[in-house]
């Protein structure tokens, strides 16, 4: 669901570039460097611009995708999860022109702040807290809070485009709204799926290799 450049007005890139930029700023400053210097965070960036070369089209110049903002939450972290994402979107508006330039701080809102950002709320607000001393093991509540996280993300950064190519003149509300809407919450069952079975998956490798750092039957 990037959008390209020539959709939006200056008004709206104004605003959009104004908020992406103070936000990042912020998140810069509260993250320390050693998160971000795990192996993980490279891995997670490869594998959010692998997934978000999968494009369906929306409408001209509007296409959907899998996000992956929510499962790099998961793994690492909220802010880690801001940065990745912005050095993903910069990466695919630079390189492959997927995204415009000046639509890039209505693109990062969208994908890497806004739609991830409440996305991990609803899955910290499933999930609920991390138990004291270690992680517990992953669950069927946990598998539910990723999925509804995931397509979350993906509903909401669609809803967040809508309204932009609206304030910009492109498209009635209503149109535009149903129009994503529809298209996006199909596309938010895959990003589900995909945060549920991935998430699991390295959550089920860590629990194993904590496993092995402790003596046969105490690990539980």
């Amino acid at each position: 669901m990037h959008v390209s450049d020539g959709f939006l007005e200056v008004p709206v890139i104004a605003a959009t570039t104004v908020a992406s930029v103070g936000i990042l700023s912020v998140v810069a400053k509260r993250t320390p460097a050693a998160e971000l210097t795990s192996p993980m965070v490279g891995a997670s960036a490869a594998f959010v611009i692998a997934a978000q070369m999968v494009n369906f089209p929306v409408a001209a110049s509007v296409s959907g995708h899998i996000i992956g903002g929510v499962l790099v939450a998961i793994l690492l972290g909220w802010r880690v999860s801001v940065l990745v994402m912005t050095a993903v979107l910069v990466i695919q508006a630079m390189l492959f022109q997927d995204g415009g330039i000046a639509a890039l701080g209505a693109n990062v809102l969208n994908l890497a702040i806004v739609g991830p950002g409440l996305g991990y709320l609803v899955y910290l607000g499933i999930r609920g807290r991390i138990v004291e001393g270690r992680e517990r093991a992953w669950t069927y509540r946990d598998s539910v809070a990723a999925f509804l996280a995931g397509w979350t993300a993906s509903v909401v950064a669609a809803l967040l485009v809508a309204v932009e190519l609206w304030l910009s003149g492109q498209a009635e509300l209503k149109i535009i709204m149903l129009l994503m809407l529809s298209i996006h919450a199909l596309i938010g069952i895959a990003e589900g799926g995909a945060t549920v079975l991935i998430a699991r998956f390295l959550a089920h490798q860590q629990q194993c290799a904590d496993c092995s750092q402790v003596p046969r039957g105490n690990c539980s």
